[in-house]
């Protein structure tokens, strides 16, 4: 990621990767949900994740794979990056993967002597542990290590300083690609399925005066062993202690639903601003109320869709049953123990996937209606939280445009203008309205699937603020 963020004619756009639903993990690394979220905050970047399930046969992840692929290529990605070293075989089956896909691959750090790359990792700030180790290259004592200079120096003859060839897996939990560590701490070490598991477990650093982690070290360290455990785990502390944060607990006693609240205030901006519209004659102007109703709308629309899967997930992990009845006992259970994990944080089209796939119905098709649409409308809300003031090039221009302008109306009070379609082209009473129906399209049709009437289709208010429904809830 460091590379491609050093090269000045790569701009990326997200990452991409695979979990096990049925552990709510990253296969083969292991690396907990809530983890792969943090990375992804320290990064900066919007994180895309594919479930599968498990166990999970390769014709079923390569149609996911293409999936992903195309959903990608219409967003307006053209590579997609990978982190392979020398592996030939691997390199020849991604590129075939993505024959005919639209986009093309990368290869940044392709042919790098594996040895002095690693070293360079770590003298740059990179900190990582080892996750996950094959018994049959390293014995169970490095499970659980920091990838440091002594790990290196350690490492039997034949084994690849990256772990190239399969030796062993890392996760990264800080480095000059991140804006901030993520905090962590060591668990167990088991064996499972052939190779040997370090858990990281998420970890919310405490305020003054509070022990900042407890660690276990690994049941068969001793000796050197052991106290190099200790040691690694010291290092996971003194980092976590650094990054302390005072946390206040509240409880109340009453259920709230915001779901409908977002949804009927995105629904009121997008009336005022067709309203400002409707009344509009004479020359090209902005107006600041327009643009704050049109701005409000899709800010809205994307908080009722989180808070529609969210108020799912939290009703069957509180065992508040209402409307989740429906879900059997096995259902529940899976999605108590994902929302755990996740702690929430996972990304708004994720968190709709991995319920369906744990109730067991089918995902929603990735390349087509209501979830490209919804995913547009996501971007579009980064792109106005995120945004930076900058001089619009051509090509970024052309990129917003094909990716939304046929999708609605044009702001009827910049028709005619020569400025750039975003924003000032693109956020009118046709973006606002365009916005609200692909997220309820999406959250319609993901609670269709799952047999759900949730909060925001039993309770709502008319234009004037008046209910129309009597709550169920």
């Amino acid at each position: 990621m460091q590379v491609l963020r050093e090269d000045p004619d790569v701009e990326i756009a997200g990452l991409l990767t695979t979990v096990n639903t049925t552990h709510a993990r990253v296969a083969m690394h292991s690396t907990r949900c809530a983890i792969l979220e943090a990375q992804a905050d320290a990064a900066g970047l919007p994180l895309h994740v594919i479930p599968l399930p498990w166990p999970c046969s390769n014709d079923v992840y390569e149609r996911a794979m293409r999936a992903a692929i195309e959903s990608a290529r219409q967003s307006g990605v053209t590579h997609i990056a990978f982190g392979d070293l020398f592996l030939e075989d691997i390199r020849a089956y991604r590129i075939k993967q993505l024959e005919g896909s639209g986009l093309q691959p990368l290869f940044p750090i392709w042919h790098e002597p594996t040895g002095p790359l690693a070293r360079r990792m770590i003298d740059a700030g990179v900190e990582a542990f080892l996750t996950c180790v094959d018994p049959k290259k390293l014995p169970r004592s490095f499970a659980g290590r920091k990838f440091d200079h002594a790990f290196l120096n350690d490492l039997p003859e034949g084994v690849d300083p990256c772990g190239e060839n399969g030796e062993f897996h890392t996760c990264v939990l800080a480095g000059p690609m991140f804006c901030q560590p993520v905090p962590a701490a060591l668990g167990e070490v088991v064996e499972r399925d052939g190779f040997y598991f370090a858990d990281l477990v998420s970890y919310v650093p405490m305020g003054d005066g509070q022990q900042a982690a407890n660690f276990a070290l690994p049941p068969t360290a001793a000796g050197a062993d052991a106290e190099r455990a200790a040691g690694d785990a010291r290092t996971l502390d003194a980092r976590n202690a650094r990054m302390k944060t005072s946390v206040n607990a509240a409880s109340v006693a009453m259920r709230s639903y915001l779901s409908s609240h977002h949804l009927w205030t995105a629904h009121h901006f997008a009336r005022l601003a067709e309203g400002i519209e409707n009344d509009f004659s004479g020359s090209v102007r902005f107006d600041i109320r327009h643009r704050s109703y049109v701005v409000g709308a899709v800010l809205d629309s994307v908080a009722f869709s989180e808070a529609a899967v969210n108020e799912l997930f939290q009703d069957v992990a509180d065992g508040h049953r209402s409307y989740v009845a429906v879900l059997d006992q096995r259902t529940c259970s899976a999605m108590q123990a994902y929302w755990r994990e996740s702690r929430g944080r996972a990304s708004i089209l994720e968190k709709y996937q991995t319920a369906l796939g744990l109730a067991g119905r089918e995902p929603l098709a990735v390349g087509a209606a209501p979830f490209q649409s919804a995913a547009l409308v996501i971007q579009l809300r980064n792109l106005l939280v995120h945004f930076r003031p900058e001089t619009v090039s051509a090509d970024s221009a052309r990129k917003v445009e094909s990716r939304l302008k046929t999708r609605f109306p044009e702001n009827v009070l910049m028709a005619g203008c020569g400025n750039p379609f975003f924003p000032d082209k693109c956020l009118g009473a046709g973006c606002a309205a365009w916005s609200i129906n692909s997220l309820k399209a999406l959250a319609d049709e993901a609670f269709r699937r799952l047999a759900m009437a949730p909060n925001y289709q039993r309770v709502g208010w008319d234009d004037d603020g008046a209910p129309t429904q009597k709550s169920g809830a």
